[in-house]
């Protein structure tokens, strides 16, 4: 489900637009000096083009240091739960593996 909305944010500059325009509105409404929904909407849809073009650069990077985040996680889990008394034998050991992996994801 994160994947998807993150593919989604890197592809929607027609949302981003309208949700520009849309702040832009309110923020008109709130404070009447403030800069109208043409500029907002010119921020907005130029912060998600940066931004997915960040990631298309460095999502290499994102990616590696969540799946070292993940691992990283799953052994503190396995090292808690061999503090507490619950056996780490062979099947064990990888089967809380899989389910950190599993509640993770």
């Amino acid at each position: 489900m994160l994947l998807v909305g993150l593919v989604y944010a890197l592809r929607a500059e027609r949302t981003a637009a309208t949700i520009g325009r849309l702040i832009g509105r309110l923020f008109r409404r709130v404070r009447p000096t403030s800069q109208g929904p043409a500029v907002w909407e010119q921020r907005l849809v130029s912060f998600q083009l940066h931004s997915a073009e960040r990631m298309h650069q460095r999502g290499w990077l994102a990616s590696l240091s969540q799946f070292l985040l993940i691992f990283v996680e799953a052994g503190v889990l396995v090292l808690c739960l061999a503090f507490v008394g619950v056996p780490m034998d062979g099947p064990t050991f990888s089967s809380w593996c899989a389910a950190s992996w599993s509640s993770i994801r």
